[in-house]
């Protein structure tokens, strides 16, 4: 049954991407008289949705198989059975048409389906019909709904051959922008006892129905770009791949495809088009793990020739993978990346460049509740535009089965929406509780016995924690300018913050809680019996510190000056920043965090007889919020900004573990940890500033951006004294960890109307940063 959740790829974990028509955002800014190519291409983050992509999900299942027949709805006769499915929610959702500026409205929904099923032993042919009534109390229009149908065959030709198709015509005004679908697709699937392989094809046509949007603050020559009618799709695909060796510890994954887009609707096609032939290749190796965890890590590589003459051939590549661990029936979790192609939706873009990342879990806390947590990460650059979307998602839904046909739900979601046009980011909060009448739901499935016991993770023996006093030293912030009595240059930076920091800090390691069984392998290829066990470990702090400063001004050592972030013309120096005695309070939180998988050898697969040495591929964040207030001593001057700095590390490290028994329980270990990473930074900031100019004051802001890219080695050295306490083990424990690379924010201070030479903006650098902790430690055994 589709509901609202379903309708939102992001909502439930399947996030997809949705195209419709465009809007232009447009600022006035003093001065500008023309509607320039930049400001032409930026478009509302709410136009950015996959309209194909979220019909089909919206339309989609349940899919019906002979072995359900016993399973779900009325049985009407031998191989007919009819699942009619009512649902009702209720909540309140902060922007639901993702649009800038937000705007919140509380939200009722009614959602049902009809589906009828033709089932026998080796086929099964099902119709839906389906369709939802939203009403809310703030959003225009109030009343929203769509309908549709959807056909599916399922045809079993042999035991290892099995071949699908559908059909499904969608009609959406539930979204802002009104859209009907049409799609079609078929499947044919071959599996055998070491290899699977498919080949698939599917076609869609994308058309939009909604009113136009008012292009009167265009010139005429650019109004037809910006048309709903210029987004119009038909786009045809095939493609094929599989996977060899499924049923050994090493494998391999492969697809290809091909795809044709055709815009029937483009106004101008010698100056903008968009038609365009694709081809992807997919491929890597599959590791086979255990019964339990399965993980495929390749590469993905896209290219497009588009017809537009600007363009032209466009290609990408990015990481591809997909890791699940299923450790029983109670919990399932998964990691998915991906880099693909998107139709496009900014005004002068081609085509939509994405890389997404995702993980999921699934718990069952009972026997009648399920949990789904989700979060996920996308960026998203529309070619041919100076556009690029950057979305932080994170949801829950909870499910109760109140009986074999009732359920009980509640759902939650954030996503923050950062675009390159400042004007339209935008954050969104949605709650909402439902009542969910079906009949697809096996009524034997409320009739488990509760085991806890089995959800034990398989494998896993002993859980490390440490909890910690954490003290993080960072480069320091210098925004504010020492300039020479004369204002001819820049002698120096003063300091805002010395970038110490206090907070605490909690790690966790679970020892071997997987593993596979290499020995045999090993032994015929003459390295010995030994086998492989997983480890999974992480760890999260939390840094906060306040800092208030002086800078006083005398006609000796200088002045102290604060300056734009942002150059809007960097071959002019302007004058844009207070001059006086300043006092400047600064704040700033660091969230710092990280994630590993490592593998070892052991024997036994027991985690208390692993090797000393660990190899691990590893993910750290170090999250930084800065806001600073400087006031001149008059009050007739400030500065007020707020910065973003973000540094992802991604990278491989070596481990080594070495442990001295001292008697009476007592034992000494060290720890030591080097590894090499790719960082990855980047910063925005909003500055905003009241100058006094005469007898008048002048309010200066802007906002900043910029990247950086950079290799770190990270080392680390724990020792700690250990006690087996009996049921478990307690320690005390001192760590130094030391990065080699951290970013550090050179802000612009090369802007007076008298200091020599060109405006330099803000940008990042790198610099040093290192951390030392002292806490305790507890292992705890879980059999």
């Amino acid at each position: 049954m589709l509901n609202r959740q379903q309708r939102s790829a992001r909502e439930n974990f399947e996030f997809v991407f949705k195209i419709s028509f465009i809007t232009v955002c447009f600022i006035a800014i003093g001065g500008l008289t023309y509607f320039n190519s930049a400001s032409a291409q930026q478009t509302n983050s709410q136009q950015r949705q996959d309209s194909f992509e979220k019909s089909k999900k919206r339309i989609s299942g349940p899919r019906v198989q002979s072995d359900d027949l016993d399973s779900i709805g009325y049985k009407v006769m031998d191989g007919v059975v009819i699942i009619p499915e009512l649902r009702v929610e209720g909540g309140y959702d902060s922007n639901f048409d993702e649009f800038f500026p937000e705007e919140g409205s509380s939200y009722g929904l009614i959602d049902g389906s009809l589906l009828f099923g033709y089932i026998k032993e080796d086929k099964a042919i099902t119709l839906a019909f389906k369709g939802s009534y939203d009403r809310f109390s703030e959003l225009k229009p109030e009343d929203r709904w769509d309908a549709g149908v959807n056909l599916d065959s399922y045809y079993r030709i042999s035991p290892n051959l099995e071949y699908s198709s559908g059909l499904f015509y969608l009609r959406d005004e539930v979204s802002l922008i009104n859209s009907e679908t049409f799609s079609s697709h078929s499947k044919l699937d071959y599996t055998a006892e070491t290899f699977t392989t498919y080949l698939q094809s599917e076609s869609y046509k994308l058309r939009y129905i909604g009113k136009e949007p008012n292009l009167s603050f265009l010139e005429a020559s650019e109004r037809p770009f910006l048309r709903n009618g210029a987004f119009n799709v038909e786009r045809s695909e095939i493609s094929g791949g599989g996977v060899w060796g499924t049923n050994r510890l090493v494998g391999l994954y492969g697809s290809a495809g091909f795809g044709v887009s055709d815009f029937t609707d483009q106004p101008d096609e010698t100056r903008l088009d968009r038609d365009a032939n694709e081809f992807w290749l997919i491929g890597g190796v599959r590791l086979n793990l255990s019964s339990y965890l399965l993980a495929e890590l390749g590469w993905r590589y896209n290219e497009r020739d588009i017809k537009d003459r600007v363009i032209g051939n466009y290609d990408s590549n990015g990481f591809d993978a997909k890791i699940t661990w299923v450790p029983n029936e109670y919990l399932t979790i998964t990691f998915e990346a991906d880099k693909f192609f998107a139709e496009p939706s900014a005004a002068f873009a081609v085509v939509a460049d994405v890389q997404r990342y995702e993980i999921r879990a699934t718990i069952k806390p009972s026997a009648r509740s399920d949990l789904d947590i989700f979060a996920s990460h996308e960026l998203r650059r529309e070619i041919g535009s100076n556009l690029k979307y950057e979305e932080e998602t994170i949801g829950a839904e909870y499910r109760y089965q109140l009986s074999s046909t009732r359920q009980f739900y509640v759902t939650a979601l954030y996503e923050e929406t950062v675009e390159g046009c400042n004007c339209t980011d935008y954050n969104r909060f949605k709650i909402g509780v439902g009542y969910k009448i079906n009949f697809v739901r096996n009524p034997s499935d409320l009739d488990i016995e509760e085991d806890y016991r089995s959800r034990i993770l398989p494998g896993v023996s002993i859980v490390e924690t440490r909890v910690s006093y954490s003290r993080l030293v960072l480069p320091e912030t210098n925004m504010v300018a020492i300039v020479n009595p004369g204002f001819t240059q820049v002698t120096g930076n003063g300091e805002n913050h010395d970038g110490e920091f206090d907070g605490a800090r909690i790690d966790f390691r679970i020892p071997g809680f997987a593993g596979i069984q290499t020995s045999d392998e090993l032994n015929r290829l003459g390295l010995g019996g030994r086998d492989l066990s997983f480890n999974l470990a992480g760890y999260y702090g939390r840094y906060s510190s306040d800092q208030t400063t002086e800078c006083a001004s005398s006609g000796v050592d200088g002045h102290c000056v604060y300056f734009n972030v942002f150059d809007s013309q960097p071959a002019i120096v302007n004058s844009t920043g207070p001059n006086s005695d300043f006092t400047s309070t600064t704040k700033r939180d660091v969230n710092a965090w990280g994630v590993a998988l490592e593998t070892q050898f052991n024997n036994g697969l027991s985690p208390v007889a692993n090797s000393p040495f660990r190899v691990g591929l590893a993910l750290k964040a170090l999250q930084q919020d800065t806001h600073l207030i400087a006031t001149e001593t008059t009050g007739h001057e400030h500065v007020d900004y707020y910065e973003d700095l973000d540094s992802f590390y991604y990278g491989l490290y070596i481990a080594v573990d070495r442990s001295v028994d001292l008697g009476r329980g007592f034992s000494l270990g060290v720890n030591a940890e080097a590894g090499a990473y790719f960082v990855d930074s980047s910063y925005k900031g909003r500055y905003t500033a009241a100058l006094e100019c005469g007898c008048a004051n002048i309010h200066d802001s802007a906002d900043s951006k910029a990247s950086d890219q950079d290799v770190s080695f990270i080392g680390s050295l724990r020792v700690e004294l250990n006690k087996n306490i009996g049921w478990g083990t307690f320690g005390l424990f001192a760590e130094g960890e030391y990065y080699s690379y951290a970013p550090k924010v050179k802000y612009n201070n090369n802007d007076n109307p008298s200091v020599k030479g060109t405006n330099v903006g803000t940008s990042i650098e790198g610099d040093e940063a290192y951390s030392y902790s002292f806490g305790g430690r507890l292992n705890i055994p879980l059999n």
